[in-house]
C-alpha cells in the first residue's frame, strides 16, 4: 500500500505540482537569488576582510572535519527533507484547523527545525538547505567548487519531502473517506 502511495505521488503529484507552480517558480527563485547576491555584496562592502576570511560565506565542504562530497550531499538531502516536511506539516491548513490554539507555534516549529539543521550541518558544509542562500555568496566570492551539491541536495530533499507528505495526506484522505463510507453503509450518521 505504501509503495502504491509513493508511486502515485511520484507519477501523478509531481507533474501536477510543477504545472500549478510553473508560473511562480522562475520569478520567485530569480528574486531570491538576486536578493542573496545583493545581501552578499552588502556584507562584502561592510567588512571585506572578514568576508574574505569567511571565504565569502559560501558553502564549502569542510574536509578538515572529515566531510566528503557524498556526506555533504547526504546532509543537504536529509536536512532539507526534514525542514520541508516540518514546513508542510506545520502549515497544512487542514491539519492546523484542527488545532487552532497551536497555530501560534508554527513559526517556532519551523525556526527551531532550521536552527537544528544548521547546528548539524554547518561544521560539514556550511548548511545550505536553501539554494538561493548559497547562490549569492558563491557569485560574489566566485566560489563554485562543488557548488552543485547546494542545489541538488536541497531540491532532492524538498522533492522527497513533498512526495512523501502528499502520499501520507492521500492515505489519510482515503482512510477518512473509507471510514465515512463504512459508517453510512452501517446505517450510522457521518
Amino acid at each position: 500500500m505504501r509503495l502504491h502511495c509513493l508511486c502515485w505521488a511520484a507519477c501523478e503529484l509531481i507533474p501536477k505540482l510543477l504545472k500549478q507552480q510553473a508560473a511562480d517558480i522562475l520569478p520567485s527563485h530569480t528574486v531570491r537569488c538576486a536578493g542573496a547576491a545583493i545581501a552578499s555584496i552588502i556584507l562584502k562592502g561592510l567588512d571585506s576582510t572578514g568576508y574574505k576570511a569567511a571565504a565569502g560565506v559560501s558553502n564549502q565542504i569542510n574536509a578538515a572535519a572529515g566531510a566528503t562530497i557524498g556526506r555533504a550531499l547526504g546532509f543537504e538531502i536529509a536536512l532539507m527533507f526534514a525542514f520541508a516536511f516540518v514546513i508542510m506539516a506545520a502549515t497544512d491548513s487542514v491539519q492546523t484547523s484542527k488545532t487552532i490554539s497551536l497555530q501560534v507555534l508554527v513559526p517556532l516549529a519551523i525556526g527551531m527545525t532550521l536552527f537544528v539543521c544548521h547546528l548539524i550541518a554547518i561544521p560539514v558544509d556550511g548548511c545550505s538547505v536553501n539554494p538561493a542562500r548559497s547562490f549569492g555568496p558563491a557569485v560574489v566570492s566566485r566560489t563554485f567548487h562543488q557548488y552543485w551539491i547546494f542545489w541538488v541536495g536541497p531540491l532532492a530533499g524538498a522533492t522527497c519531502a513533498a512526495v512523501i507528505y502528499q502520499s501520507f495526506k492521500a492515505r489519510d484522505d482515503d482512510m477518512r473517506i473509507g471510514h465515512i463510507g463504512h459508517q453510512k453503509r452501517d446505517g450510522k450518521a457521518a
